[in-house]
């Protein structure tokens, strides 16, 4: 598992060069392969009636992409506030 401190310390560094202010953490297929700022390819919607990824039942995706969502950053937070989020 990845020390928390370095993915807040990513976090801050990429945010001066891409701007990009909500943040989430998210598993990756096996097929993917991205750096912190990256933006990650579409993510299906979940079919609710048979409990599964849409990627096996309609292929419907979401529209964006789908990850446990952490911060959102402002550019004035710390490393120590964005681990704690």
């Amino acid at each position: 598992m990845a020390d928390i401190n370095k993915i807040a310390e990513l976090i801050k560094e990429n945010y001066s060069k891409n701007g990009c202010m909500d943040y989430a953490i998210r598993s990756l297929s096996d097929d993917e392969n991205y750096q912190v700022g990256d933006q990650c390819r579409e993510s299906y919607e979940w079919d609710y009636e048979d409990d599964i990824s849409t990627y096996n039942t309609t292929g419907e995706t979401a529209g964006g992409t789908c990850g446990t969502h952490i911060t959102n950053i402002w550019g004035n937070e710390d490393d120590e506030e964005i681990a704690e989020a």
